[in-house]
């Protein structure tokens, strides 16, 4: 927490009503939260207390947060990368405390981040991620940019990040189930995700019931075995009553099982992470794209194909899909959804003289074909194509 607005960007206001006790038993308000730099640190969710007289850092957090090791000697402070040892911050003691020097950011221009006019068109082809992912790709050659400029994004305080971290793929799987406001064409009200904690690759399956998880439960289980050659050694879920059932199922198999506590999501915090992250990116395709929202189940595949292959910070700016897969991930067939396509339509029409293509719209890349679906509004129906015109 700082008294200093000049240490501090992407600043929002602070809505809650919390305020920091002093010495005295005087309570300060709270009136920001922002991020500060300080030397190669990031610091965020830092409280901006205008009557502060001094900055406060809380180790705790600040392992928590960034995964740092900190170290204290009789007169110096270090804070090392957990990976290579490397030292990223050194500060000698003074007296009984350990002062860090800070310098203020730079003026809000400064946070302008350059994107070039294609960068826009890959930003809502990829599901608008965080600027750092536009910065990993171009940097590694991946996209090639022009210069333009767009202004950050804001993100909403994190849920408190676990201390366990798993070792290796399906060491640890998270799930949870969740239900949609809108009902789906085809009768889709719920659907149930499984997050791999190692690599944070994650699959989705769209239920009719929540009945039905224990169905593809098994499914994703068999999936696992089969094409991974591996086996499920721990899940985790909050404790509703649809996941009773797989009990018997655990057992016999073999698997642990372990839920979070009543009223506590953070204990399941990848998973209700990764549904703010879903949601937030579901709302992103259908506004841009001005589909109806009972579209919500093709964006949501879309989303989860895109997630799975951008790099996570989470993650060392590592992408799920290299995790898994160990190789890196193709982006020739990513496209903006909801964009203008013409599939071929040779094979899918009976009369000789009907047309070879009509317009469709985008809806993201089909699971079970090496191909694009495209949808005819017309018809009302979902056309398969590997070579459709996209605009």
């Amino acid at each position: 927490m700082t008294g200093d607005i000049s240490l501090l960007h992407s600043l929002v206001p602070y809505n809650g009503t919390t305020k920091v006790m002093i010495g005295n038993g005087v309570l300060l308000p709270i009136s920001h939260i922002g991020t500060a730099n300080i030397s190669s640190l990031t610091l965020s969710d830092v409280f901006l207390v205008p009557d502060l007289k001094k900055n406060l850092i809380s180790i705790q957090k600040l392992c928590l947060d960034n995964s740092y090791i900190v170290q204290f000697s009789q007169n110096t402070f270090y804070v090392k990368d957990p990976q290579t040892m490397s030292i990223l911050l050194q500060s000698n003691s003074s007296g009984s405390l350990y002062p860090i020097q800070c310098a203020a950011v730079l003026a809000l221009t400064s946070q302008v981040v350059p994107i070039s006019v294609y960068h826009h068109t890959w930003h809502q082809r990829l599901g608008h991620p965080a600027l750092f992912v536009f910065q990993h790709l171009v940097s590694n050659k991946l996209i090639v940019c022009n210069s333009m400029y767009v202004s950050g994004k804001h993100v909403k305080q994190p849920f408190i990040p676990a201390t366990y971290f798993a070792q290796t793929p399906f060491e640890l799987i998270f799930f949870d189930v969740w239900e949609s406001p809108v009902l789906s064409p085809t009768g889709i009200k719920n659907y149930i995700f499984f997050i791999d904690s190692y690599s944070r690759y994650s699959w989705v399956y769209p239920l009719k019931r929540k009945s039905d998880s224990f169905y593809y439960f098994k499914k994703f289980h068999k999936m696992v075995s089969n094409v991974f050659q591996s086996h499920i050694k721990q899940f985790q879920a909050d404790e509703g009553g649809e996941f009773h059932k797989l009990e018997p199922y655990l057992n016999k198999h073999g698997i642990l099982f372990r839920y979070s506590c009543p009223a506590t999501p953070q204990q399941n915090g990848v998973a209700e992470r990764k549904h703010r992250h879903v949601a937030e990116k579901l709302r992103c395709l259908l506004f841009q794209s001005q589909m109806p929202n009972i579209f919500w189940v093709e964006a949501l595949h879309y989303v989860v194909y895109l997630i799975n292959k951008l790099p996570s910070a989470s993650l060392n700016n590592a992408t799920p899909y290299y995790l898994l897969f160990k190789q890196q991930p193709d982006y020739s067939m990513i496209k903006t959804f909801g964009c203008l396509c013409c599939p071929h339509l040779t094979k899918q029409t009976n009369f000789k003289y009907s047309p070879r293509t009509l317009p469709c719209i985008f809806l993201g890349v089909s699971p079970i074909h090496k191909g694009y679906r495209c949808y005819n509004p017309e018809v009302k129906r979902v056309l398969m194509s590997m070579f459709p015109s996209l605009k």
